[in-house]
């Protein structure tokens, strides 16, 4: 009788959660604007609210899978804000608003090929052909060796050798590196469900942690570093070596926190970790190659700035070699992670498109920074960005952000003295956008985490947000003070 009950309760809490994120953004589009207090918004501004919306609730209710939701953005941007919409929505706006500027169709749809989803399928080809010849076992182990077998230390190493790696290459492209090295790890594990899940989390937290300590370990950082220096924003001269005196001591805190979280949080049942080697009777000359295609794409990702070939360029070099040399085949093919991709290209998609209508803008626009406190536009700054990070571009969050608050500081000018000035501003906003590790679909590193099938929606939900809100706190106190110390 009880069991009845209880499924009863759990189908009429998912038909309540199926209702609000369905009317919700319904009520979104059919209210006025100035009911909302949303004075100005364009009719194709409000419906992707509504789809930003839909996509939000249905990412956290989780009523169907991830990728299902991601389709269904794609779809409902192309229909209902592009050139290829239903003529009604075409032309659909209340009286004495702007219908606003449509989307193309074409470029909705290129959210499949962005070039974060081709730095991914790069990555993810490394760690399938480094499974196959058996070198992901090797090299494991050559880099966990120092840290023992016991389980909360290999975890340690592992975040450490990601934080490090995720300072001078891309985020996206060290966690694709370390996941495919830590597939043996994950066989070792056995049926150790929450420690490959605190593992899997560890490599994607750890590598956007990490790639706030240089100015060129992710685009946040570069686009913060540049506003900081710019002589038209906040010229403060602060040098690449200032910016890693400050950062690296932070990045490394922070790393010792999400491994404490982690750990805590998922406890790992198994007692020892130990990688067994598994002949997996590969030839000498595929060895060779997989290990120069290895090298040679790490050394295009860590020397983008000499070489001018950007990260997902540089991913194609693996696709490309290991598949003539027949390593990578038809087989290998079908074993990626196609959902994810689909899944994140949802993501791309929402980004975008709110950037394209002017929404993202607009939403900001409404924020009256220079009406705050010093102390509340550090609060509200560091959560606006970290929400919007979450379920959007970390990169084009930034992007967004860092303009209006420079010109912000800039005017404000010693006003903002009590919090450390306009340094702490911009730098917070690198980490900000760095903490966003909530959903999947937040960085391309969680898709790839989630990519591994060890770690749910719900448990990167649960140790996204406590990271992410904690490192918001600790990163802001601590850039408060540094700032005040140069």
């Amino acid at each position: 009788m009880t069991k009845k009950t209880d499924n009863g309760s759990s189908t009429l809490k998912k038909w309540i959660l199926a209702a609000i994120m369905v009317l919700v953004p319904i009520a979104v589009t059919i209210i006025e604007p100035s009911a909302m207090g949303l004075e100005g918004i364009t009719a194709i501004q409000q419906r992707m609210l509504a789809i930003f919306l839909f996509a939000a609730l249905s990412w956290i209710f989780e009523l169907f899978p991830a990728w299902v939701t991601s389709i269904a953005v794609i779809a409902l941007i192309a229909l209902t804000d592009s050139d290829s919409a239903f003529y009604f929505y075409q032309h659909q706006k209340f009286p004495n608003q702007e219908a606003g500027n449509l989307l193309k169709s074409s470029n909705v749809l290129k959210s499949f090929g962005d070039p974060s989803i081709v730095l991914y399928i790069g990555g993810l080809v490394m760690a399938v052909t480094a499974s196959k010849i058996g070198l992901d076992a090797k090299l494991a182990r050559a880099i966990l060796h120092p840290f023992g077998k016991k389980p909360a230390n290999v975890l340690l190493g592992v975040m450490l050798a990601t934080g490090i790696l995720s300072m001078f290459m891309s985020d996206t492209a060290t966690t694709a590196l370390m996941i495919g090295m830590m597939t043996p790890v994950f066989v070792s594990m056995g049926d150790d469900t929450k420690g490959k899940a605190s593992l899997a989390l560890s490599v994607t937290f750890a590598a956007l942690i990490g790639g706030m300590g240089t100015p060129v370990g992710t685009p946040p950082a570069m686009l913060a570093f540049n506003a900081i220096n710019n002589p038209n924003g906040l010229n403060l001269h602060v040098s690449f070596a200032m910016w890693m005196v400050i950062m690296i001591p932070l990045c490394f805190a922070l790393i010792f926190l999400a491994w404490r979280v982690l750990v805590r949080m998922f406890p790992f049942s198994v007692k020892e970790v130990e990688i067994v080697f598994v002949n997996k009777a590969s030839s000498r000359r595929d060895l060779i190659i997989v290990v120069a295609t290895y090298a040679i794409t790490i050394f295009l990702w860590v020397t983008q700035g000499l070489t001018g070939v950007n990260n997902s360029v540089a991913a194609l070099v693996p696709v490309v070699i290991l598949s003539i040399f027949g390593i990578f085949t038809a087989k290998e093919l079908n074993q990626l992670p196609w959902a994810v991709l689909w899944m994140f290209a949802g993501g791309l998609a929402l980004g975008d498109g709110m950037d394209k209508v002017g929404l993202s803008s607009f939403l900001i626009d409404k924020v009256p920074f220079g009406a705050m406190s010093p102390i509340i536009i550090l609060i509200v700054s560091a959560l606006i960005c970290w929400g919007l990070s979450n379920f959007i571009s970390n990169t084009g969050t930034a992007a967004l952000m860092i303009p209006v608050l420079t010109a912000m500081a800039v005017s404000m000018g010693d006003r903002l003295a009590p919090v450390g000035g306009g340094l702490t501003i911009i730098m917070g906003i690198a980490i900000s956008a760095s903490m966003a590790m909530s959903l999947p679909v937040s960085t391309p590193g969680n898709a790839i985490a989630y990519a591994t099938g060890h770690v749910t929606q719900k448990q990167m939900a649960r140790a996204g947000i406590v990271i992410g809100l904690i490192g918001l706190i600790i990163g802001y106190l601590f850039i408060t003070v540094a700032s005040k110390l140069f």
